[in-house]
This record gives C-alpha cells, structure tokens and sequence, in this order.
C-alpha cells in the first residue's frame, strides 16, 4: 500500500497475480472480501482499478 505524496488522502494497493485465473479466485477468499468491505466504508469515492502488464522480474 502506497499513499499520495503531497498529503493527499489517496492510498494505492499494489497487486499481482499470475493469471485472469488468479485475479477471480482471490476475489472470493474471505479475507479479500471482509477487507473491500472494510475499505468502502472508509473511502469517499468508489473504488478505481487499473490494470497494468508486468515487465520484470520475467518469470
């Protein structure tokens, strides 16, 4: 988790995932859900999600 540089009051969480596959499964263990839970309640906008293709380390 990284938060805004210049005292903003944004957060990023960084994940990654092998695959599409693992993406949706992490999605329904249940820690994942009692945390999304937890942060919505906190935030003042909805969730963003971008998703990036990693270039190192090469697996």
């Amino acid at each position: 988790m990284s938060a805004g540089s210049r005292g903003e009051t944004r957060f990023f969480i960084y994940e990654a995932y092998k695959d599409d596959e693992a993406v949706l499964a992490h999605k329904k263990t249940p820690h994942y859900l009692a945390c999304v839970e937890k942060l919505e309640e906190m935030m003042s906008q909805p969730r963003q999600k971008r998703s990036f293709i990693g270039l190192l380390p090469q697996v």
